[in-house]
């Protein structure tokens, strides 16, 4: 049968006035987001480049403002031209992170001046970029990854709302203000509170509204912005805007280069690209003060995953203990220099009563040197163990989507920690596969030597580990202590380079099952694991080609297998039958099957709200979203050539998908700021109801859908409201007309749209179009729908019709995808299962070539979803506390329900928090309660460790929980804002005038570098530019200052050096220097036989002559004095003779 849908044509339209900083995130102009993605992909190829990483062999790419992130990573791997899996999936999620968190300044911070350079709040907004700044290197140095992204991320869009709110731009400036980022230069020309700056617009025109006089003088001024309110002080320049309130106050207008239909909307380019180059002057400096490769790390450029052990050290535990340590060395051994070295390696130990600490290095031989400290002791007492509060504190410190691997032998004695470990889970999406050895045998716990214990552990004290393996998308296998070593072979596996999840389920209770999933040509090394009782186990696989093998073959044609305890692990052979697998398991008792591979292409998902107004945007969701519908922004990673054909979310307890078609929709070009197309699947049925619900009569269908896609090419249009419609119930401001002129005229084109006279109020109506016809010379008028406009969105309702719902390519349109350019897509799903979920993605690669591999992809995430009627959400108003001081937090819990909910607030440091019990939402308030947690930091707490603080709610029946997960920083106040100082000593050697004679000749600088007496000293020295060799020396100064001596010595074929001198808080120094050269004259006259070299001898010959002709002079000159001299002594000696 035929399914007919509705479909919805969204204009997406930003109008002058409703931006507050340049647009958060997405749509064709340019946005934070892509200033700061473009400033990041290009600092780090520099980086890679300056390293020689990106230059290897014959591959080669160019620093531009085209750069993608899978490129970038190319470039950057130790081999570019391999054609080897490599993910970016930790690239994708560290530049996701800053772009996150850039865009909540908006959100967040709306109306704090300082953090939009607004209100000519300089010294405040300089001073949040120079503590945050601070704040960044020492994460970046420790390893803090999260916290110093997101600082980043926030500094960021302070930093670049300044060329777009300041009058920098109209002051003729074309580089970036660099005293913005150093804190020891003063903020020069400000203009005073009292001094006027700007004057009312003409009309719209704003060109000359900033006073001549503020221009001569170079005085700095930005636009105040206000609302409600609006004041400012008098003859102050406004933002602009419809949002802000100051503008309608004189003088009238405002100065902000936000979008190109701002007040200062022409010069609106000069601004985004003078934030672009201060956002890679803030990453230079970032870069220096942490280093290259420290750099790379930060900004998630590594071609492999963490190695995290949380392991149990209680007196049993020995053999566990002894194959950790095997496979770790196995793997450090193996790995060390290649692609799938480790780039983190995290022990965290735990027993009874305590856990911890968290050791976390980039080094292999100290953690070497970790595992081998380990010793197994203790037990005696509760035979329960702190495994949870290790997990905590793991899961707090490895970074995003990390494999964590628990050793225990023990039950959990801090169960009461399963929501927070939960929240952790799937705040981070690190999976969880828990070793469990001698389940249901003794365990031999001894301390000092006592009797060994007779206790066990059952398997519903397992229970627990089952339940955050399966939430995590990990496994729990259960093995002996003989064969833990066999077992640690599926670290090997899960840790190795770009291994992504194919398919995963787990089946309670346990039935036969046929599981299909696909595999192509990118996918490589694939293995499915079954854990689950093996004894009553059975299973069939099928290939693509409908070879098959059964459990009764450990190697046949399709796969080799091995049983060890719980776990059946099957390694298919190497294959090139692409296509659609199944594999058949019959099992009576509970399992779980999971399939992974090696390949590039991944993706990666946010939870997103759509936020309206004048600080629209995609905001990530923190937390459980609610009931009913969910929004992802998903990002396919690995490839710039594979798109989403369907986005599904699966619930396995019941194998079903909520599953719709996916539309790839073109973003119109830049031509015309912020418009874009969105095509919307709804269900007839279900849009009725919509306008039932709003008191609206449904709207007739009619087919002009593709009338309107037809236009002529060339030709202008005007979509106007038909006043006389019945369904019209206007509020406030209307919609007068939508002008805009036709791309092309083919099915399906795009259309810039111009958008006028619309507010923040909802207008309703019928919409005509009035185009002209090919070939004629009348407008006509053509009914094309109903429209609907909210805010600064507008619909445009017509008929469609789709394929039979059961068309394979296609199937429900439940959901709809939009792509947001490049590998973004945005998902939006008008139910969600009502138990556990994951979210699965189908695509096709466009790359592959080869036409008997199948381009078409099955990708699974591996944390679960739920989803809650709850919200908690929480916002300090710093990302960072001092040691010994407190931070307050305060919460919001929202639910539709009233009542007591109560609250467990808990930290992965252990220290002193403060918060209710419980909070109580009353009938009447809104469905919400407030509250408050305190978090206080010890004063022995070193700077630069992170806390991760939980917020957790249940309902009272506790069938339902929600979270925030909030990170901050322990910074200590830095006192020296002082750079290093440098004093150049001597430049020696003269470079000749030819390059050809460059080789020959030697240059030398030499200068000395000081912190000073009150400083915290030179930490390190780099050269920045230059190919010679630096050497370093120490001395103490006349003021007992430290003084670091550096000697740059290099041929004249690297002519200038520059040298980095970085403190101990991350303030950087630089010394610059020149080689001098020699000029010669051209020559009047050459023949054909003179060459340059030719030319640069007679230069040197013609020196020599002339500085001998000196000398002899000057010795003739000598010689006649002394001889005059002699002479009259002589003339005088006979005068008195005589």
């Amino acid at each position: 049968m035929m399914l007919r849908q509705v479909v919805t044509l969204l204009v997406v339209l930003l109008l002058p006035g409703l931006s507050h900083s340049f647009n958060p995130n997405y749509g064709t102009s340019v946005t934070h987001r892509s200033i700061t993605e473009t400033a990041i992909l290009r600092k780090i190829l520099e980086v890679c480049q300056d390293l020689g990483i990106a230059t290897r062999g014959d591959f080669t790419l160019t620093i531009d403002d085209n750069l993608s992130v899978n490129a970038v990573l190319r470039a950057c791997s130790s081999d570019p031209s391999s054609t080897s899996p490599l993910s970016s999936d930790d690239f994708q999620t560290a530049i996701k992170t800053i772009h996150r968190h850039n865009t909540k300044v908006d959100i967040h911070y709306a109306s704090t001046a300082a953090r939009h350079f607004d209100n000519e709040a300089f010294q405040e907004g300089r001073n949040i970029i120079t503590k945050g700044l601070v704040n960044v290197k020492t994460n970046a140095i420790i390893g803090n990854f999260w916290t110093g992204r997101k600082i980043l991320g926030e500094i960021c869009h302070t930093l670049q709302d300044f060329y777009s709110h300041s009058n920098w731009v109209e002051l003729g400036k074309t580089t970036p203000y660099s005293t913005l980022i150093k804190q020891d230069q003063p903020l020069e020309n400000l203009a005073g509170v009292n001094v006027p700056t700007c004057r009312s617009c003409t009309g719209d025109n704003c060109q000359n509204n900033i006073l001549p006089e503020v221009i001569t003088q170079q005085l700095i001024t930005s636009g105040y912005f206000e609302s409600p309110s609006n004041d400012k002080p008098a003859g102050k320049c406004s933002h602009g805007g419809y949002s802000d309130q100051t503008s309608f106050k004189d003088p009238v207008g405002g100065i902000n280069k936000d979008t190109q239909d701002s007040s200062h909307g022409f010069l609106y380019q000069e601004a985004a690209d003078l934030a672009l180059d201060a956002t890679l002057e803030l990453l230079e400096d970032i870069r220096v003060a942490v280093g290259d490769r420290n750099f790379l790390r930060f900004m998630g450029v590594s071609q492999s995953s963490a190695l995290c052990f949380v392991i149990d050290t209680t007196g049993s535990m020995r053999d566990d203990i002894a194959a950790v340590r095997d496979v770790t060395f196995r793997i450090i051994d193996s790995r060390t220099g290649t692609p799938e070295e480790p780039s983190l390696y995290i022990l965290v130990p735990f027993h009874d009563p305590k856990f911890g600490p968290a050791s976390s290095t980039t080094d292999p031989d100290v953690f070497k040197a970790s595992i081998n400290r380990l010793t197994a002791s203790g037990g005696a007492g509760d035979i329960r163990e702190k495994s949870l509060s290790g997990l905590h504190l793991a899961l707090a410190t490895a970074p995003p989507a990390s494999d964590i691997f628990l050793f225990t032998d023990a039950s959990a004695n801090d169960a009461h920690l399963k929501n927070t470990v939960t929240a952790l889970i799937e705040s981070t999406k690190s999976v969880v596969t828990f070793m469990l050895s001698d389940v249901l045998a003794t365990r031999r716990g001894q301390s000092d030597g006592q009797n060994p214990l007779t206790r066990s552990m059952t398997q519903a004290e397992t229970e627990i580990y089952r339940d955050l393996a399966r939430a995590s998308g990990g496994q729990t296998i259960e093995v002996s202590k003989l064969d833990l070593t066999q077992a640690t072979a599926v670290i090997e596996d899960l840790t190795a380079n770009a291994v992504v999840t194919v398919f995963q389920a787990a089946v309670d209770p346990g039935r036969p099952m046929n599981f299909s999933f696909v595999i192509d040509a990118s996918v490589r090394n694939i293995i499915i694991y079954i854990t689950g009782v093996q004894r009553s186990l059975t299973f069939r696989l099928t290939s693509s080609t409908g070879v098959s093998q059964d459990s009764s073959q450990p190697s046949g044609p399709l796969a080799t297998f091995s049983t060890v305890g719980n776990l059946r692990r099957i390694s298919l052979n190497s294959t090139t039958d692409t296509g659609m697998w199944e594999i058949s398991v019959n099992s009576r008792s509970p399992y779980i099957v999971k399939i992974t591979g090696q390949s590039s292409v991944n993706f990666v998902y946010d939870i997103v709200e759509e936020r309206e107004g004048a600080h629209g945007g995609l905001d990530s969701l923190d937390g459980r979203p609610p009931g009913g519908n969910v929004t992802l922004l998903v990002t396919v990673t690995g490839s710039d050539t594979a798109t989403i054909t369907h986005m599904t979310l699966f619930d396995s307890s019941s194998m079903s998908e909520i599953h719709g078609s996916v539309q790839r929709v073109s973003v119109l070009s830049s031509a015309v700021l912020m418009t874009s197309w969105v095509v919307v699947c709804q269900s007839e049925q279900s849009e009725a109801a919509d306008f039932r619900s709003k008191g609206l009569k449904p709207p007739a269908l009619r087919s002009r859908f593709q009338t309107f896609l037809n236009l002529t090419a060339g030709r202008p249009f005007d979509l106007f409201p038909v006043a006389s419609s019945p369904y019209s119930k206007p509020l406030g401001m209307q919609l007068s007309s939508i002008q805009g002129l036709v791309a092309n005229g083919n099915t399906g084109s795009t259309t810039d749209i111009l958008a006028h006279d619309i507010g923040l109020f909802k207008a309703e109506g019928e919409a005509k179009l009035r185009h002209q016809r090919a070939g004629t010379n009348k407008a006509v008028d053509e009914t094309l729908g109903r429209f609907l406009s909210v805010g600064n969105k507008i619909s445009i309702i017509s008929e469609e019709h789709l394929p039979d719902e059961n068309a394979p390519h296609l199937g429900l349109c439940s959901e709809a995808c939009q792509s947001l350019g490049g590998n973004d897509y945005l998902v939006r799903f008008r139910e969600v299962p009502a138990k556990e979920f994951v979210v699965r993605l189908r695509g096709e690669d466009s790359s592959s070539t080869s036409k008997t591999t199948s381009d078409r992809f099955l990708r699974q995430a591996s944390t679960q979803l739920k989803t809650s009627s709850i919200s908690v959400t929480a916002q300090a108003n710093s990302s960072s506390i001092e040691p010994g001081s407190s931070l307050a937090i305060p919460f919001t819990v929202s639910s539709s329900i009233s009542g007591k909910f109560p609250l467990q607030v808990s930290n992965d440091r252990s220290y002193a928090t403060t918060a209710p019990n419980s909070v109580t939402i009353a009938l009447g308030s809104g469905g919400e309660a407030n509250g408050m947690v305190t978090l206080t930091v010890p004063a022995s707490a070193k700077s630069g460790t992170d806390v991760t603080v939980t917020i957790e709610v249940e309902n009272a029946a506790a069938t339902e929980m929600n979270f925030a997960v909030l990170r901050f920083s322990v910074v200590t106040p830095v006192t020296d804002i002082s750079s290093p100082v440098c004093q150049i000593v001597n430049i020696t050697g003269i470079c000749p005038a030819s390059s050809s004679l460059c080789a020959t000749t030697q240059w030398e600088f030499i200068a000395k570098l000081t912190d000073g007496i009150n400083g915290t000293g030179i930490v390190t020295v780099s050269l920045r530019q230059g190919n010679g060799i630096l050497n370093t020396s120490m001395e103490v100064g006349p003021g007992g200052e430290n003084i670091t001596v550096v000697t740059y010595s290099s041929s004249c074929c690297s002519q200038s050096v520059e040298v980095a001198a970085v403190d101990g808080v991350g303030n950087v120094g630089r010394c610059v220097g020149q080689a001098m050269a020699m000029t010669t004259p051209a020559p009047t006259a050459t023949t054909a036989s003179t060459t340059p070299a030719l030319t640069a001898s007679v230069g040197w010959l013609m020196l020599i002559i002339l500085c001998s002709l000196l000398f002899i002079i000057l010795v003739a000159f000598l010689c006649k004095s002394f001889k005059n001299m002699f002479c009259r002594q002589y003339d005088e000696k006979r005068v008195l003779k005589d």
